[in-house]
């Protein structure tokens, strides 16, 4: 459940996407998001707890097999989430023409 808390928040969320770039050093995280430097620091502090990235050298942070099953994870249940809805959609739209053509068959 941690693992979820970790990406709750926006900024967390947002540096995990980050990673998938490849390892970031701590400027480079500080350039490209914005986040003030304790706020990194504290962010990555907390993802680190959460087995998401890690840090295997000095300044340098990648992410980990669980972080990347975690993104995995989201993007899956995403792409599932439109194709149900179009599909949703489609069975709509086609209830709706069907139903349209058979008023004017009548």
């Amino acid at each position: 459940m941690i693992t979820l808390k970790a990406i709750r928040h926006e900024n967390r969320f947002k540096i995990l996407i980050m990673f998938l770039e490849g390892p970031q050093t701590f400027q480079s995280l500080l350039k490209s998001s914005g986040i003030k430097k304790t706020a990194l620091s504290n962010h990555l502090k907390y993802l680190i707890s959460a087995n998401l990235i890690q840090k295997p050298a000095y300044a340098r942070y990648e992410i980990t097999l669980t972080g990347k099953s975690l993104l995995q994870a989201l993007v899956d249940t995403h792409k599932r989430d439109v194709q149900a809805r179009d599909l949703r959609v489609s069975e709509s739209r086609e209830f709706s023409f069907n139903f349209i053509d058979s008023f004017f068959k009548k």
